[in-house]
């Protein structure tokens, strides 16, 4: 009975021991050497200024990448911007595209990529909005 006791209660404290991958919850992407993303918000809004809409993304995560960037574009120029890392962490809000001739009202789909780095590694993601009015 007592090699029992101590058998089960090495068992509790070996599985206690394990190492896991924590990755919040949240919408994941992940490549196939272990790089993953894990973002726990993403919300698209327009805004709009006279005849310029912008549509803008609130992000924020998670990644065990070195490096992060976000793709945005206005008048056709393609930027990959660096969104700052804090111990795996990172948040943004900010315009992925605008155009300066909105209709008045009107409709509109965003989207960007979302590339993460680690070494020579990398993972990209691409983000489309639904339907954003303004």
């Amino acid at each position: 009975m007592k090699n029992l006791f101590l058998i089960a209660c090495s068992v509790i404290l070996l599985s206690a021991c394990s190492k896991k991958d924590n990755v919040p919850p949240g919408q994941t992407f992940r490549n196939k050497n272990g790089l993953y993303v894990n973002f726990s918000d993403e919300k698209w809004y327009v805004t709009r200024d006279g005849t310029f809409a912008t549509v803008n993304l609130k992000l924020a995560g998670t990644t065990n990448g070195d490096k992060i960037t976000m793709r945005t574009s206005g008048d056709g120029l393609l930027l990959d911007n660096n969104l700052p890392l804090k111990s795996g962490k990172f948040t943004t809000d900010g315009g992925i595209w605008f155009t300066h001739a909105a209709p008045d009202t009107g409709t509109v789909h965003g989207s960007t990529e979302i590339t993460v780095y680690r070494g020579s590694d990398t993972l990209v993601v691409h983000l489309v909005s639904d339907d954003l009015s303004y």
